[in-house]
């Protein structure tokens, strides 16, 4: 089990403000997880790293059983795939709208016009009194993720992360962590397919392809463009697809392109989650298929 300390919210806060990381790499906290491997598109057959620190710290991690001892080794409290099916139907159930986040998980370059309007975002529905019951992201440690499951963490919200093979010497805790597929890639419908609405900060073609699995599946989603991020990522880009072009045009998806714009574009995007509601149901039996009989 790992003996380090992780960074408090506020801290962890700042630090991915300024340098895009919330905290420092300690190459001693990083073991391979018993002799399990994952197969890489480009690179072939890869050994999985885990990081100690964070598996200690997740709530609960969700992996086929066959992991089960192995991530126990280093102080992770296990479930089956099924389990976390379950969890998420358990906020499904729930009035409140669930909400996902996708864009940059890159470390480095410093993100504080992305954390002011995520903030922002998270202090008007608090406001509201309308939190999510739920947030989902793509479980990484850096970037948009990080500060996903850090802002949720200072609202007290909930945080689920799907992280792949892959993912596991980058990731950052999470109440429930779900571990299904090899690469980042083939777990991008899950980060889509699970929330009411998916907001995307940024974000290249893994973002872009969340996104439209969000709508593929009957969600929303919020694109944050507080920045020019120029004409090929997603929020200069998005109208070239035709399925997200015809969502924005209907409502589905919704562009804040200003702080000063974002109570507006917050507002049309609950509309539209509210509407995603309806296709909870068949959300969730694809979560279950792509999680328990597919993962």
């Amino acid at each position: 089990m790992s003996n380090f300390l992780l960074p408090g919210p506020d801290e962890a806060y700042r630090a991915l403000r300024l340098r895009g990381e919330q905290f420092s790499d300690e190459p001693e906290a990083l073991h391979p997880l018993g002799e399990r491997t994952f197969e890489h598109y480009e690179r072939g057959q890869q050994p999985v790293i885990i990081d100690a620190r964070v598996a200690a710290a997740n709530g609960r991690m969700y992996a086929d059983e066959s992991a089960h001892a192995d991530l126990r080794e280093h102080g992770a409290r296990t479930g089956t795939l099924a389990d976390a099916a379950d969890v998420i139907e358990r906020h499904m159930s729930e009035d409140e709208l669930m909400w996902g986040f996708s864009g940059f998980a890159t470390a480095g370059p410093a993100f504080t016009t992305e954390a002011r309007g995520m903030s922002r975002l998270f202090e008007q529905l608090e406001q509201q009194n309308r939190l999510p019951s739920l947030v989902s992201d793509g479980a990484a440690r850096a970037g948009i993720l990080g500060l996903c499951g850090v802002i949720a963490r200072r609202h007290g919200v909930p945080t689920l992360g799907f992280t792949p093979w892959q993912g596991l010497s980058t990731m950052a805790p999470r109440d429930h962590m779900v571990v299904a597929y090899d690469t980042y890639m083939e777990r991008e419908d899950l980060v889509g397919m699970t929330p009411d609405i998916l907001v995307c900060v940024g974000g290249g073609d893994g973002a872009r392809r969340e996104c439209q699995a969000a709508i593929r599946f009957g969600g929303a989603a919020l694109l944050l463009a507080l920045k020019d991020y120029g004409p090929k990522l997603l929020t200069g880009s998005f109208e070239q697809f035709e399925d997200l072009a015809q969502a924005h045009a209907d409502g589905r998806l919704v562009v804040a392109r200003s702080l000063r714009g974002l109570p507006k574009a917050l507002r049309e995007a609950q509309e539209a989650g509210e509407h995603a509601g309806a296709s909870r149901t068949s959300r969730l039996n694809a979560l279950r298929e792509a999680l328990v009989q597919r993962s």
